[in-house]
């Protein structure tokens, strides 16, 4: 709504504004007036748009009060407050504009029309240089990219916990899925130590349309998302930050995360990334909806196949067979430690996979003595050892050494006698790393499209569930990270007795 035309010498405020811009600065009173009675004040209210991208706007716009924001497709690129100045290019002439102005909350505007440097009797050309230097730092202004567009993040993606093949394409798919429903989509560079840390660096835009990538490209932290379907790794995401079990680094997060408007949480990760969520989203708003992605290659979140499960079989039972060939060619008998911190799922089916002698997991006992008697006959064997295998047992007796060992211990104690060659094996950490495989980059869309379907019906709390072609959702409260294994493929996994 136009206010006035014209700043008369009773408009204040307005007179104040545009004398601490040094506008004024060697007018005479008369060229003031002249100045003045050029000049257009406009109000706005919450929500109203200023201008539309294309819209022909022939001025240069000076917030005088409110808040103001700059939109490139609806994402927010530059926040405008008191005294900054937008529609900079319209003090040359009426040009379109490549964006959308709206105002955040109610507030007002000066308008210098671009008219004002056509006419020179007005002030003169030696007032008309002066008047485009003052114009002159808002313009570098102009061309200089900003991070305002962290200000107002929409979602945000938080990744933490141990690398699983499909993190990246997890992120990809989410993207994709929830930009097509209009969401605007955002990363913790670094996990949740990111969240605590909360500076514009910490943060990353992901976009999945390319038209939309090639507008923004040239702000810093914008990332084309489609790029990482099928990458390896987990690019956005630190080492394990258990800190983030304090009180007040959690605290210090949800003040961050409510500074930056943040409307939508999505955790991606296993059971340290679940643990931390549990407790984080005590600190968090009712109105800001949180969901959790199992990412996880030990499959240790019941309930759901997670993120990294199929491509980590595929690779850890290929290893497994490698040890099996050597192991027949060199009469060894190989202990191998492999992932599986609690249900032992990716030792398990690696071990079957292969064809391996054994697997041994948390939770379950074993007859050492039949074991022993089983090797003394053979002349090969691979047995494998998840990780979490008797985990409180190792370190209340002050094991050092890793599961492979603690089990080849075992059997020490227990009279192992074999003309074999033992070797124990470490864990193989290398399988993080590997390229998700097809069925892992499936179940990311999968889950990608539940959370987005989840996220329009208002839901909150939950975590996406698939078997296979069925999708689910889990509550918050019902989740456990102590995930079961099926005791028909436990009997599979031993040859020996």
């Amino acid at each position: 709504m136009i206010l006035r035309n014209g700043i008369g010498s009773d408009d204040v405020e307005s007179r104040k504004l545009l004398n601490d811009m040094k506008f004024f600065e060697g007018m005479s009173d008369s060229e003031i007036e002249k100045f003045c009675s050029l000049l257009l004040v406009q109000e706005y209210s919450a929500g109203e748009i200023a201008f539309e991208n294309g819209d022909q706007i022939g001025a240069a716009i000076i917030v005088q009060s409110g808040e103001f924001v700059y939109e490139l497709y609806e994402r927010i690129s530059t926040i405008y407050k008191s005294g900054d100045v937008f529609g900079i290019q319209g003090v040359f002439a009426e040009k379109p504009q490549g964006g959308r102005v709206r105002a955040v909350t109610g507030g007002k505007v000066v308008c210098i029309k671009h008219e004002l440097f056509q006419r020179p009797d007005i002030l003169g050309p030696a007032q008309m240089v002066n008047l485009f230097l003052r114009f002159q730092h808002y313009f570098k202004n102009f061309y200089k990219a900003n991070s305002d567009v962290f200000n107002y993040i929409d979602v945000l993606i938080v990744q933490d916990g141990g690398c699983a093949p499909g993190k990246n394409s997890m992120i990809a798919f989410l993207t994709e899925y929830l930009e097509r429903a209009g969401r605007k989509v955002f990363v913790a560079a670094q996990g949740y130590r990111s969240l605590v840390n909360g500076a514009d660096s910490d943060f990353r835009c992901l976009i999945d349309d390319p038209k939309i990538f090639a507008a923004l490209d040239h702000v810093p932290g914008v990332i084309h998302a489609r790029n990482l379907r099928d990458a390896r790794g987990a690019d956005f995401r630190s080492e394990r930050f258990p800190e983030f079990r304090e009180l007040k680094l959690q605290q210090q997060a949800a003040s961050n995360a409510i500074k930056r408007h943040v409307k939508m949480l999505v955790a991606i990760g296993g059971n340290g990334t679940f643990g931390g969520l549990r407790d984080f989203v005590k600190l968090l708003p009712d109105s800001m909806q949180i969901f959790f992605i199992p990412a996880t290659i030990d499959s240790d979140v019941l309930g759901s196949d997670t993120i990294g499960q199929y491509t980590g079989v595929e690779v850890g039972a290929e290893k497994v067979r490698c040890y099996l060939a050597d192991a027949q060619t060199h009469h060894r008998c190989y202990i191998v430690e492999m992932m599986g911190a609690m249900g032992g799922y990716h030792a398990l089916h690696s071990c079957v996979g292969a064809g391996a002698h054994l697997a041994v997991l948390p939770g379950h006992q074993y007859n050492l003595h039949a074991i022993n008697k089983a090797l003394s006959e053979m002349d090969n064997a691979v047995i494998v050892v998840a990780e979490g295998y008797k985990k409180e047992e190792r370190k209340n007796s002050g094991h050092t050494g890793n599961a492979a060992e603690f089990f080849r211990d075992e059997l020490i104690n227990a009279g192992l006698n074999t003309r074999m060659k033992v070797i124990c094996e470490p864990f193989s950490r290398d399988i993080r790393g590997a390229t998700p495989n097809n069925l892992d980059i499936t179940l990311a869309q999968s889950m990608a499209s539940k959370v987005a379907e989840m996220a329009a019906e208002g839901k909150t709390k939950l975590m996406p569930s698939v078997r296979g072609l069925i999708q689910g959702e889990i509550p918050f409260e019902e989740i456990t990270t102590n995930n079961s294994v099926s005791i028909e493929y436990v009997k599979l996994a031993n040859r020996l007795y």
